[in-house]
């Protein structure tokens, strides 16, 4: 029921998502974005639309990424870019376009952020973070058990003080009588 215990207990759990962060770092990320652009414009030239004065023109695109972070340091990237166009404009071949693009990227790092130890660093200080508050939460736990105690103990001496003073002013009290 002790506050101080209460509001200390909450600072390993803090410090233990410190560990899921930096761990997370790690992790690997999917990402997806899909656009869709239409447009109509009107066409001054010859080579437009022969069935009305504008063009339009409609493009889906679609982007796929996946990419991890490894403990070496390299990071590694797939990624596929999908994309249809279509006008009608009447010198397109094709109707509708398709482009599509896959693409494999690593990067390895050959001064900064290189090797597994500078990478697990901040790993290790999250772990030691919470390895320090559960000591700390320890510590918080015995200094109020102390305090407790030692308040006791306090109120135990000065009850038997009490007790000791009471039965000398009695012992006084019957020598006085006796005089």
């Amino acid at each position: 029921n002790n506050l101080n215990i209460e509001f200390a207990s909450y600072t390993p759990g803090i410090t233990e998502t410190g560990i899921q962060l930096e761990k997370g770092k790690f992790d690997t990320l999917l990402s997806t974005q899909y656009q869709k652009n239409r447009s109509v414009t009107q066409t001054g030239n010859a080579l437009g639309s022969t069935s009305s004065p504008v063009v339009k023109e409609e493009r889906h695109n679609w982007e796929g990424k996946l990419q991890k972070k490894f403990l070496t340091g390299t990071q590694a990237e797939l990624k596929t870019t999908n994309e249809e166009y279509l006008t009608d404009t009447s010198f397109q071949g094709l109707k509708p376009q398709f482009k599509n693009t896959i693409a494999l990227s690593l990067t390895q790092p050959l001064l900064k952020d290189f090797g597994i130890g500078i990478n697990e660093t901040f790993i290790k200080i999250a772990n030691l973070n919470y390895e320090t508050s559960e000591y700390e939460f320890r510590d918080q736990v015995m200094n109020v058990m102390y305090q407790i105690e030692a308040f006791y103990w306090d109120l135990y001496y000065r009850n038997q003080d009490l007790l000791a003073k009471q039965d000398s002013l009695k012992q006084a009290e019957e020598l006085q009588r006796e005089f």
